[in-house]
């Protein structure tokens, strides 16, 4: 389904502009279970499984909660043939990060995101079927 997104600039002289991206496609959010690997040896268990992408911080079990490392979270998500016609840019947005995050699409290593925007192309990336991220 295509919607479009408005946009109001101001430039430093006062005036304002209004413009209209039409025809991209609906944000597709990436809900549901998320799995959590932690290295072996650092206070953590060895992976978790969250219903739901929540900060690790936030978790109940102490050994999550409380954990300081690296943790490597992976979601499979399917896209839509459809999602990815007419030639249009596909972006990762992560929202907002805690500290750094590596992204890895498809065993493809896209960069590390570290300040503002948490956000990555990742057209030449993403496939229409099942992805790994």
């Amino acid at each position: 389904m295509n919607y479009s997104l408005n946009y109001s600039l101001n430039d430093i002289s006062g005036n304002t502009t209004l413009m209209a991206i039409k025809g991209i496609n609906e944000p597709m959010e990436l809900n549901g279970n998320w799995i959590v690997n932690f290295p072996a040896g650092m206070g953590g268990p060895d992976q978790i499984d969250l219903p739901n992408l929540i900060s690790l911080h936030t978790h109940p079990a102490d050994g999550v909660k409380y954990f300081s490392g690296t943790a490597t979270y992976v979601k499979n998500f399917i896209v839509e043939a459809s999602f990815l016609a007419d030639n249009k840019r596909v972006f990762l947005d992560l929202g907002r990060i805690a500290v750094i995050a590596e992204v890895i699409l498809n065993e493809q290593n896209l960069g590390i995101l570290w300040k503002p925007p948490y956000r990555l192309d990742i057209t030449d990336v993403v496939k229409a079927g099942e992805n790994v991220l």
